[in-house]
């Protein structure tokens, strides 16, 4: 490689390639909800302030498991029943068992 070869690498690479792989990095943290530490002051943090990050769409794919979409709650409100008492137990019985095999 000659001296005007590695001269045309290094201005690309600090150049073109250089902010482009900032640019990259700036979006992975964005994606990863690492911003927080750019909208809290210095002087707020050494205070103990710790910023509330919602999930981002990162998190639901990295962590699909504790997705909400995948593990619903159900909710069945309290009713009176028209039949006997030992038949609805078994009705919620049989319900609950399908909510848990899903």
């Amino acid at each position: 490689m000659t001296d005007e070869q590695y001269n045309r690498f290094e201005h690309l690479r600090s150049t073109v390639y250089g902010q482009f792989i900032t640019e990259l990095n700036t979006d992975e943290d964005m994606m990863r909800g690492k911003y927080a530490s750019n909208i809290i002051p210095d002087e707020w943090v050494d205070e103990g302030l710790q910023p509330t990050v919602p999930p981002t769409a990162y998190n639901a794919i990295t962590n699909a498991a504790d997705h909400i979409l995948t593990t619903p709650r159900t909710f069945v409100p309290m009713r009176p029943v028209n039949e006997s008492m030992e038949a609805s137990r078994e009705i919620a019985e049989k319900q609950r068992q399908l909510h848990d095999m899903r």
